[in-house]
């Protein structure tokens, strides 16, 4: 048997440890839950959880916690890796990553720029966070296909830490929408709310 070693290695799914995981396996839904009830500030504990598995399972010495703290310059790499983990298993899954990857920086950068009118502001928040969810739960899709688990039911229960963040989240929307409604001058007495 002539092994050729002008081919790249691929990766063989049956082959791979199921301990060692190269990306972060979670729901469509609880990923999409965790976004929107925490402003979006999932989005760093899931780079990180995809950074630190990508380290551990390809043995490459990256930094996990800089590489999220500046996730937008590396958000794309991020994503090409995924696609190269699934090209490498010699499978196909329907996406475009680069397009993907490019618009959610876009987004992301679109959400920094700044609104004077606080309900204006309100609007652009869940816009861009509705659009923000839309094109990651298609690369979570594509990171649950390459782990084995498509529809992610390996991670798909909220857990209590999950819980506490979505309350920190709901009280943060709460303070958002009171703080939109003062400023336009809505008085809280008239919703009861002071009686």
């Amino acid at each position: 048997m002539q092994i050729d070693i002008r081919r790249a290695p691929t990766y063989n799914s049956a082959s791979l440890p199921a301990e060692t995981p190269s990306f972060f396996v979670v729901s469509a839904r609880k990923f999409s839950i965790m976004m929107a009830l925490t402003l979006g500030y999932y989005l760093l504990y899931w780079t990180y959880a995809n950074w630190r598995r990508f380290k551990k399972a390809s043995g490459q010495s990256i930094m996990p916690f800089w590489r999220t703290l500046f996730m937008p310059f590396f958000h794309y790499s991020l994503v090409m890796h995924v696609d190269k983990k699934i090209v490498g298993m010699r499978r196909q899954f329907n996406w475009s990553p680069g397009l993907l990857a490019i618009a959610s920086i876009f987004i992301w950068c679109l959400s920094l720029l700044p609104v004077e009118v606080p309900l204006e502001g309100l609007f652009k928040l869940v816009l861009l966070l509705t659009v923000q969810i839309g094109l990651l739960v298609r690369v979570q899709h594509a990171i649950n296909f390459c782990e084995g688990d498509p529809r992610g039911d390996g991670n798909s229960a909220l857990t209590f830490a999950n819980w506490l963040w979505i309350f920190i989240g709901l009280i943060q929307w709460l303070g958002i929408i009171a703080s939109v409604l003062l400023i336009h001058g809505y008085d809280f007495y008239d919703f009861g709310i002071y009686d």
